[in-house]
């Protein structure tokens, strides 16, 4: 009986123990501060990274401030890279400095000014022999909300070219001369891109089968863009960092996509295999 009582007061005291260190693992070891500037802060880097028109965003998110600083990540060119850092307040202002981990040779480190819904700082390479270049930021601050209606917005040109990739040819531009001139020809997406949406419709077949290969890729990519996924490739990109309501936040949303849009995802891959593309030249 002795035996039984010993083996029954060890395990309500192991249980005890577990119980204790679970509450207390729970409840965070320092106090939340500022929660006014948690959020999201969207813009661009100062200088291209690419000649003409392509840009490069950056997605910056605050997490968590405490006394102990700092935490969140960035995303640039769907790429995904925490931060820890300090941040003091003076005056209405909020001095940041943000380091990332240093694990790759892209990271760097943050001086920023939070003043309002603004970010205004720099960004440079934490290596000294990095080829990268001290970049100034001006970022402004956006709440992410899902909006399966969101289309894309024309440019100034009121067409989509896909200015990554182009073909060259040659042509003789006089008859009567050996002269010759290279022209290059690209991409370019139809009004499709406007009217159709893949988030709300289910799209059939007789919709996608005589479509460009570029219009399926952007009516299959704004889906993404509508739940705020970070593209990686510089395709993607061109078309959607100049929209003013995308806000690249994640880099993974397949736990995010509603019946519908996985559906209409699978039936665009289908097509897009198959798709071709025509090419024209647009004075570049």
């Amino acid at each position: 009986m002795r035996k039984i009582t010993t083996i029954l007061f060890c395990s309500l005291l192991l249980f005890s123990c577990k119980e204790k260190k679970k509450q207390t693992s729970q409840t965070p070891t320092k106090p939340e501060m500022h929660k006014e500037q948690y959020g999201s802060y969207i813009g661009i880097f100062s200088d291209y990274d690419h000649e003409g028109d392509i840009r490069t965003t950056i997605s910056l998110q605050i997490k968590m401030i405490t006394e102990d600083g700092v935490q969140g990540y960035s995303i640039v060119k769907g790429n995904k890279r925490q931060f820890t850092g300090q941040i003091v307040q003076n005056g209405n202002a909020f001095v940041l400095d943000l380091k990332e981990p240093g694990d790759k040779n892209s990271d760097g480190i943050y001086h920023l000014t939070i003043t309002g819904d603004s970010i205004n700082g720099t960004w440079k390479p934490l290596l000294a022999d990095s080829k990268l270049k001290t970049k100034d930021i001006q970022l402004v601050k956006k709440k992410f909300e899902y909006n399966p209606e969101l289309k894309l917005e024309l440019d100034e040109d009121g067409q989509y070219i896909d200015s990554t990739s182009h073909k060259d040819s040659v042509i003789h531009p006089y008859e009567d001369s050996s002269e010759t001139e290279t022209v290059s020809y690209y991409r370019s997406a139809s009004d499709a891109v406007l009217k159709l949406n893949a988030s709300t419709d289910i799209l059939s077949e007789s919709q996608l089968k005589n479509l460009k290969k570029l219009d399926l890729e952007i009516i299959k990519n704004n889906i993404y863009a509508r739940h705020g996924f970070a593209f990686k490739t510089e395709k993607a990109r061109q078309f959607f960092d100049f929209q003013s309501w995308y806000i690249p936040i994640y880099d993974d949303v397949e736990d995010q996509l509603t019946k519908t849009e996985r559906s209409n995802i699978e039936t665009i891959n289908r097509f897009i295999k198959y798709a071709a593309d025509n090419y024209n030249t647009f004075g570049r």
